[in-house]
């Protein structure tokens, strides 16, 4: 597929499954689209259990990346507020994370290649495990300026990590096993669910015994641990590389992902992860004041909005492999709007609002976003290979960059704008008013889309992926 980019009719049209392709091909070289099946010598000989290794070094570190993320929703809130933060500087902080995640995303997803695949992952997951460290000690830092200050530069840099992992887990994890995208997915998806279920759960049972610091530097001296790990299990890198090779590979990211069907995608899954950003903003302080929910007890009434993304994660994974991605979608995309005009109720009715209220409003709120992640990288993988990427490789990085990136601006615009300023402003009841009104709006734009373009129907992944002249 070159030139212009064919018109974007059939998911399924987009990509052919290529039938030669076995569970013992597992190659660092980037897997060519055009049916020839170069691969690097290196790579070939790699055993199944080596193989398998690697997929669960990946879940582990995918899993403690959940860790890393979950923990400041329930905990710093209260804390920034005993450093004399306002609730505008906590979203910024919230927010910092994502904005470097957002920025790098686009950065990893032009420049990564097979030879610096290993490098790049291994690089961000070491990153993560000291800058969430170094977020929890900051808790002994006097002042409130400083204290701003650094907890931005930590969440910035933790972002830049984020942005690696997030972007190479799934390309190597796929190098081992071509033809189970779908698990693959699915089983990365749920452990970084469990993670972050397990984030939550694991700070309130430290908090009590070793303080505010003490899960921050359990979870990531386990990280640093793993990684480690990693340097000996992940495949080595390609020997060579180039994009004379593939000659599509030239197309650059950005070129990709600003595109009007790219973006009828990105905005409505970006607003459903607005969600996520606003709760770790907003939700702990409010639930606090309203409800009256000690600090020790917020992460397990957190921890329910990772246990019902946990369960989620494993049946959208069944769902998709059985080919109602799209139906998925679109259901996570309805179920927003809805629940955040739920959440806006108890401002008509207080008696609503109680520590099950609580509870079951972070379950729905797992349950739409996890629903959202496994078919949106569905969509993009197949919109890579539509606008006539070079390459397996270039395919997969611009389709989990492209989650990084909405995933990121979501939750950057969920905690700066929502649960920041507008909550600030305006107050969380009308704050939520305002989100479910946006969710309608967009998810109205995305449906009609979908329409137009003939994709309201079963969508599934292919199992490999080649480029058909």
């Amino acid at each position: 597929m070159r030139g212009e980019p064919q018109p974007f009719t059939d998911l399924e049209g987009a990509a052919t499954l290529s039938k030669d392709m076995t569970a013992t091909d597992c190659s660092d070289e980037t897997e060519p689209l055009n049916g020839a099946k170069k691969r690097d010598s290196n790579e070939q000989d790699l055993s199944l259990a080596r193989r398998i290794a690697v997929i669960a070094v990946v879940a582990i570190l995918a899993a403690f990346e959940g860790v890393c993320m979950s923990l400041p929703g329930p905990f710093f809130p209260p804390e920034a507020k005993k450093h004399g933060l306002t609730q505008s500087q906590i979203g910024i902080v919230a927010g910092s994370l994502d904005v470097s995640c957002l920025f790098f995303s686009f950065l990893v997803g032009s420049l990564t290649t097979p030879t610096n695949t290993k490098f790049v992952s291994i690089s961000g997951t070491l990153l993560c495990s000291a800058t969430i460290s170094t977020f929890g000690l900051l808790n002994f830092v006097s002042g409130p300026g400083v204290y701003f200050t650094l907890c931005i530069f930590a969440r910035a840099l933790n972002g830049f990590g984020v942005a690696m992992t997030y972007a190479m887990f799934i390309p190597i994890s796929l190098r081992c096993f071509p033809e189970l995208a779908g698990l693959i997915q699915g089983i990365i998806q749920t452990c970084f669910c469990t993670g972050m279920f397990s984030g939550p759960i694991i700070g309130s049972a430290l908090v009590p015994f070793g303080g505010y610091s003490a899960p921050f530097l359990v979870a990531g001296g386990l990280e640093a641990l793993f990684s480690c790990i990693a340097i000996l299990i992940f495949p080595p890198a390609a020997k060579s590389y180039s994009p004379t090779n593939h000659p599509n590979e030239s197309e650059h990211y950005l070129k990709f992902f600003v595109t009007f069907s790219t973006m009828s995608v990105v905005i409505p899954s970006l607003v459903v992860f607005l969600m996520s950003g606003f709760r770790d903003a907003a939700y702990s302080l409010h639930f606090h004041e309203a409800i009256g929910i000690d600090l020790g007890s917020m992460g397990y009434v957190f921890a329910s909005n990772a246990l019902a993304a946990t369960i989620t994660g494993a049946t959208v994974g069944v769902l998709v492999n059985q080919g109602y991605g799209v139906f998925v979608l679109i259901c996570s995309q309805i179920l927003t709007p809805v629940t955040a005009f739920v959440m806006f109720l108890p401002y008509l009715v207080p008696q609503l609002e109680t520590k099950a209220w609580a509870v079951i409003l972070l379950v729905v709120n797992g349950i739409s976003i996890d629903g959202v992640i496994n078919p949106f990288y569905l969509i993009m993988q197949n919109e890579a290979v539509r606008r006539g990427s070079g390459s397996l490789e270039q395919v997969r990085t611009f389709a989990s960059s492209s989650f990084s990136v909405v995933m990121s601006s979501g939750r950057i615009l969920g905690s700066v704008i929502f649960g920041g300023f507008f909550n600030e402003h305006l107050g969380y009841y009308f704050t939520c008013l305002i989100y479910a009104v946006i969710a309608l709006l967009t998810l109205a734009w995305h449906v009609i889309f979908l329409a137009r373009v003939g994709l309201l129907r079963r969508a599934y992944y292919p199992t490999s992926l080649e480029i058909t002249k």
